[in-house]
């Protein structure tokens, strides 16, 4: 859906572009009429021959008919406009050849069709219009009627044309490389400012569900606690509960327990730095231990872990943050696939990668696009908020890793978080009273 999207909004681009082109002509054939008028005043400017006239008038009924064209299509493809340029090359060659040759002022025109591909076109379709055009001239150059190269008579005259192929042929050169090189570089600018103004918004996104969480923190307190006291007075006086009925009750006490427990911890954490709340880890010591305390809130669910290749000699520092990132992750494929999820790590020398794989339906490319960017939620019997992706984002993100979506709609869905060793890395002292330094 994504490339659909862009592959239509270059055709929309190229149709307006086109009807800028379209535009453009009648200005270059506005001069070229003023020359073959001012050769019929006598002067001694340029010798027009009917077939000047016939291309000029072809040239007109050509430019015409696109723009019936465009008025049928609102989009166009790069063939279509890559065919309209070399019709303007094909014209001026003509238009060129029968009033004058290589010595008409007017063979700065076979500039033009460079110009407007190095600002419209691919880099390929810049290069192929330039070629065109340099091959065009230098036709011109040793086909014109008068005067020829080295053989006018004129030894300074022939080296001005000489001069003004060379200066074309450079001139085309450097709009093709230049231009190319200059709009690739805007284009990089402008997707680099989209993805930091994508960035800033999820942050803000994630600022204020940060306030949400604290006040939801300090509210649930209270409902948890009574809670807590009312199984206990249950489980105290129904002594004849049946094992099953006990059973339940203790699931439901230690899950009390836990919901009590993550909003301690999230007190405790609120008022911790990071580098206080890191811990050292090798890579697949920090997986075994990611996948250890998250058993613990799923033990329902049944994780396959492995770890792939030989481990980094490095020790990493990781917080809390990290450990909850990955975490509703795992929650997610636990969502999508009860019965078993898989993760996988590995390394190759600057990234650490944890794939998580689950056997659910998978998610359409639209829901895949919008996760970590802004809360989606594809679980339709659990109400999901759908934040678990974009927070994952935002922290990996500062960690200066990232999290890539790979999802098939008959084979579940595949996530991988890379994170940077290097940035992560710490060197071992020995000592362990020394506070752990903090991550980049």
């Amino acid at each position: 859906m994504a490339k659909e999207n862009s592959t239509r909004l270059w055709r929309s681009t190229l149709a307006a572009n086109l009807h800028r082109l379209v535009a453009l002509r009648y200005f270059v054939m506005a001069g070229c009429l003023m020359l073959l008028a001012a050769s019929l005043t006598g002067f001694d400017l340029v010798v027009a021959t009917p077939a000047a006239w016939a291309s000029l008038l072809l040239y007109a009924a050509a430019n015409f008919g696109v723009s019936v064209l465009l008025r049928r299509r609102d989009q166009v493809g790069e063939p279509l406009f890559l065919a309209n340029l070399a019709l303007d090359l094909v014209f001026l060659f003509v238009f060129l050849h029968q009033t004058g040759g290589s010595s008409n002022p007017f063979t700065l025109l076979f500039l033009l069709p460079v110009i407007v591909a190095a600002a419209t076109l691919r880099p390929a379709s810049i290069w192929v219009v330039t070629a065109l055009s340099i091959g065009a001239y230098t036709l011109l150059l040793w086909r014109s009627p008068q005067p020829r190269v080295h053989s006018s008579g004129q030894p300074e005259f022939d080296l001005h044309i000489l001069g003004m192929w060379l200066g074309l042929v450079f001139i085309a050169g450097l709009v093709a490389y230049f231009v190319t090189w200059m709009g690739r570089a805007l284009r990089d600018r402008e997707r680099a400012l989209a993805e930091a103004r994508e960035r800033a918004l999820r942050d803000e996104r994630v600022i204020a569900l940060g306030a949400i969480a604290a006040g939801a923190a300090h509210e649930l307190g209270t409902p948890l606690s009574t809670i807590a006291v009312l199984l206990r007075e249950m489980e105290k006086g129904h002594d004849e509960l049946d094992p099953l009925m006990r059973k339940r009750m203790g699931l439901l006490r230690d899950q009390v327990d836990r919901c009590k427990s993550v909003l301690s911890g999230l007190s405790a954490h609120g008022h911790e730095t990071r580098a206080e709340a890191g811990q050292r880890l090798k890579p697949a010591e920090f997986l075994q231990t990611l996948v250890a305390r998250w058993r613990a809130y799923r033990p329902e669910v049944n994780i396959e872990m492995a770890w792939q290749g030989p481990e980094p000699d490095a020790t990493l520092v990781v917080d809390l943050t990290l450990f909850q990132a990955i975490g509703s992750l795992l929650n997610n494929a636990a969502d999508a696939s009860p019965e078993t999820i898989v993760v996988n790590g590995r390394h190759d020398g600057h990234w650490l990668a944890i794939e998580i794989e689950d056997r659910g339906e998978g998610m359409s490319e639209q829901v895949a696009r919008s996760l970590g960017k802004r809360p989606v939620s594809t679980k339709q019997h659990d109400n999901g908020m759908g934040i678990g992706m974009m927070l994952a984002h935002s922290v990996i993100d500062r960690l200066g890793g990232r999290v890539e979506l790979l999802s098939s709609d008959s084979a579940g869905t595949r996530v991988r978080v890379l994170l940077p060793i290097d940035e992560l890395r710490v060197e071992a002292t020995g000592r362990t009273d020394e506070p752990v330094p903090e991550a980049k």
